[in-house]
């Protein structure tokens, strides 16, 4: 037997559909996590199995080159940064994209780190005096 993993339906069809023009029938299973399976019957024919191999190659890039697409765009879709509390736990801020791809135009990541860092100090340990009033005390 022949297996081709296949991460996206479109691709998985297109190569069955290639495999049937060349007179093979196949079986397709799911795979967890993973994709589907095509599963195809052994091949004698050195010629036949050649442009099947052809077509699974250049099937295989497009499959994942849509992958790799998807994963940028989820890229785009989630942001967040990882915010260290006094006590010393650490939790996950949402960001919305737009916003974090401002921030970082102007800032670097240690930069928004020790941003983030001031604004926990401050929630954590507030300071109900002034800014002019702490400057005076010594305490900026």
């Amino acid at each position: 037997m022949l297996e081709y993993l296949f991460m996206h339906p479109q691709t998985r069809d297109r190569f069955l559909e290639r495999a049937r023009a060349l007179g093979l029938e196949g079986e397709v299973r799911e795979e967890e996590d993973d994709g589907w399976l095509v599963i195809l019957p052994e091949i004698e024919d050195e010629t036949l199995l050649e442009k099947l191999e052809a077509c699974y190659d250049e099937l295989f890039n497009a499959d994942e080159q849509i992958w790799n697409q998807e994963m940028a765009e989820q890229q785009f879709h989630t942001a967040g940064l990882l915010i260290t509390l006094g006590d010393g736990r650490q939790v996950q801020a949402p960001v919305p994209p737009e916003l974090m791809n401002r921030l970082m135009e102007a800032l670097n990541m240690e930069q928004i780190a020790e941003l983030v860092s001031i604004i926990v100090d401050t929630v954590e340990q507030p300071d109900e005096r002034s800014l002019c009033q702490r400057h005076r005390d010594g305490n900026l």
